[in-house]
């Protein structure tokens, strides 16, 4: 099995929960008070909402093509070897990432949604 060096973190709790004090719904001072909260969100998007998928937003396919042209120079330029072919999964790849990955979590949206207006304002 091959170790990932370089994971992705998902930031989404921490965004929401940055987004709540910036609107004034929550305190975050200090790191323990942090860390609280931060499990609280998850415990409550797991448990009472299920996981259900947050809102998004993505970069538009202006950015996204620009991205990809310099994935592509760059991969040719560090593997000359590489295949051609062998874009069409990358592509796969990078489309699939382009509506996941590189996309954040829209704080406004899921701060006026009801279920978590109701969580901030418990």
């Amino acid at each position: 099995k091959e170790e990932n060096l370089n994971p992705s973190v998902n930031l989404d709790y921490f965004d929401l929960a940055y987004g709540a004090k910036k609107e004034g719904m929550v305190s975050m001072s200090g790191t323990k008070k942090t860390t609280k909260l931060l499990k609280a969100i998850e415990k409550y998007h797991n448990t009472n909402l299920t996981g259900a998928k947050f809102e998004r937003v993505c970069a538009s396919s202006t950015i996204l093509e620009r991205i990809w042209s310099m994935t592509l120079a760059a991969d040719s330029k560090l593997n000359p070897r590489n295949n051609p072919d062998n874009y069409d999964e990358m592509r796969l790849d990078f489309e699939k990432s382009a509506s996941t990955k590189l996309c954040k979590l829209d704080v406004a949206k899921t701060l006026n949604n009801p279920a978590w207006k109701n969580f901030f304002d418990a």
